[in-house]
């Protein structure tokens, strides 16, 4: 996997990028809008985003018909008027395409969530001690994956601890302080404070009291064939403070249709609990059931996966070189998807792929359950793939604000990564295939 991500984002704007040997469409009529490109990219170091010129952008109707062909500025963006919802198309590199079906004038598309570029500053941090405990692990909201906490030991330390903090808030972040005994496998308390200064050089004192970690997950509803769940956490304040899988992961059984698990999870008043609830399959199931679901933190969170439950896969989605599309069969008896995001790898099997292609799309399918998500025919004779071997896999997907909303996440996400949660509570179903299927 590369070190770094796209941003796409479609907006309505002016200006265009350099057109590539191609005709742009026949104008606009009054249904028609300007579509914006822009790519950003983004480095392991959390240090921001950059803009990419020099891609190459394609802007096609639902027949492939070109609207416009062209290539990002050095700010990243290109645009194109389209009279109709269409496909558009940004390539990576001559191995990675990322697709958008359906993108209408005035969309904006996001393929990678930016960031700000954080400030380091060097900060004294003063924290209380806590009985028995060997280990303090400082969290905060402007931490990055590589980066995560920054363990400060000794409690009730007179002089402080000299540390650097990402600020990425203009001066102020949330902080998590947790207290550990020494082999044990969690955190046992927490303290938490939101909104906390961090001027340059400042002095942070953290005072007590400690909470209790403790808390309960249970599931309810588990539909038949579920019998391991695979369970992660999340706490977000401003931005996401802590994760559980910093103790490893939770795994409840479900066994006749609930379970439950305690997890070192803090859950502080004011902040949002995210739960990644993943089936770990059976091998005789063809699609894996996930779940994102979020609310006000609790130390007692009840979740109900009978909720929304997607229709099952019916056999693996296979490649139709004809028509140059994905189909697949899913049984419609449950909740109807309303996405899907398809993938192609386009080589030898097991191997790394020569193409790899990434599209969204809105869920459809026929009377009979199978559905069908058709790439488009691009351009040029040397951007079309090697057909003759392809390997699909497919995800749907259930949010209930349709494909109108998520698509705008849905080339930034990958299935298993976090959801960009919206609003106090929510939830995300997905399914996706079973490679282990006998």
């Amino acid at each position: 996997m590369r070190g770094w991500a796209f941003v796409v984002l479609l907006i309505a704007g002016c200006g265009d990028g350099r057109t590539i040997n191609s005709d742009g469409g026949d104008g606009v009529d009054a249904a028609g809008g300007l579509v914006t490109v822009r790519v950003l990219q983004r480095s392991n170091t959390g240090d921001g985003d950059t803009s990419v010129g020099g891609l190459d952008v394609f802007f096609q109707y639902p027949d492939s018909q070109l609207a416009l062909a062209t290539r990002t500025l050095a700010d990243g963006t290109a645009n194109a008027y389209m009279r109709e919802p269409g496909f558009v198309t940004v390539i990576e590199s001559s191995s990675r395409f990322w697709t958008y079906v359906g993108a209408k004038p005035g969309d904006v598309l996001v393929l990678g969530a930016t960031r700000p570029t954080p400030v380091i500053n060097d900060l004294t941090i003063k924290i209380p001690a806590a009985p028995g405990a060997t280990e303090y692990t400082l969290h905060t909201s402007c931490s990055i994956p590589e980066l995560t906490s920054v363990n400060v030991t000794g409690g009730d330390n007179a002089q402080g601890i000299s540390r650097p903090v990402n600020d990425c808030n203009n001066g102020t972040i949330d902080m998590l302080l947790l207290a550990r005994q020494e082999f044990q496998a969690a955190g046992d308390r927490y303290i938490y404070r939101p909104d906390v200064a961090i001027a340059p050089l400042a002095t942070v004192t953290i005072q007590g009291p400690y909470l209790s970690t403790s808390s309960t997950t249970t599931l309810v509803n588990v539909p038949a064939g579920i019998g391991y769940v695979a369970l992660r956490q999340d706490l977000i304040g401003r931005a996401r403070v802590y994760d559980s899988q910093q103790f490893g992961d939770s795994l409840i059984y479900a066994s006749g249709g609930s379970g439950s698990t305690v997890t070192p999870m803090p859950h502080p008043e004011g902040t949002t609990i995210v739960s990644y609830l993943d089936d770990l399959g059976t091998f005789s199931r063809a699609g894996l059931d996930h779940v994102i679901e979020w609310g006000p933190a609790s130390a007692v969170t009840t979740i109900d996966l009978g909720v929304d439950a997607l229709p099952p896969f019916v056999g693996s989605p296979q490649w139709d070189a004809a028509a140059g599309a994905i189909v697949w069969r899913q049984s419609m008896t449950a909740t109807v998807p309303e996405s899907v995001v398809g993938d192609v790898a386009f080589g030898q099997p097991f191997n790394v792929p020569d193409l790899l292609w990434r599209v969204v799309a809105p869920f459809d399918a026929n009377v009979e359950g199978e559905s069908r998500l058709r790439l488009p025919v691009l351009p040029r004779a040397t951007l079309q793939p090697p057909t003759e071997i392809a390997t699909p896999s497919v995800v749907t997907l259930h949010s209930g604000r349709g494909y109108d909303h998520d698509r705008l996440h849905l080339l930034s996400w990958t299935p298993g990564a976090r959801w960009p949660i919206e609003g106090a509570t929510g939830r995300v179903s997905y399914q996706t295939f079973n490679a282990n299927e006998l």
